[in-house]
């Protein structure tokens, strides 16, 4: 797959749920933060009441890049993207990032 392929379907699947996010009750997700996370790590993403495990591709002052490219917030463990219009700047949490995976079992579903 190209990469524009990819990116193209991670945008209509970031929408799709965004969509699912705001038809859903709101529920308050919790912050945590990442800031002592460095590329290798593991992370665990929370998402639709599932916890994945990802690696950490890379770390800039503000964002983790991990998986299959997702970005969340270093301060909050929030997924970005700003195509999406997903993070906290915008109010609205498709996935976030939990500590481990206990607390994602535990953890309030965005």
């Amino acid at each position: 797959m190209s990469d524009k392929h990819d990116s193209d379907a991670h945008k209509a699947i970031n929408q799709l749920l965004v969509e699912m996010t705001r038809e859903s009750s709101e529920e308050v997700a919790k912050a945590a933060d990442f800031r002592h996370i460095k590329v290798g790590d593991i992370v665990y993403r929370r998402f639709i009441g599932k916890t994945e495990p990802m690696k950490v591709t890379a770390v800039d002052d503000s964002l983790i890049t991990a998986g299959l490219g997702w970005q969340f917030e270093r301060n909050t463990g929030f997924e970005y993207d700003e195509d999406c219009r997903s993070g906290s700047k915008f109010g609205i949490i498709i996935s976030q990032l939990v500590p481990s995976p206990e607390e994602a079992k535990n953890a309030p579903q965005p």
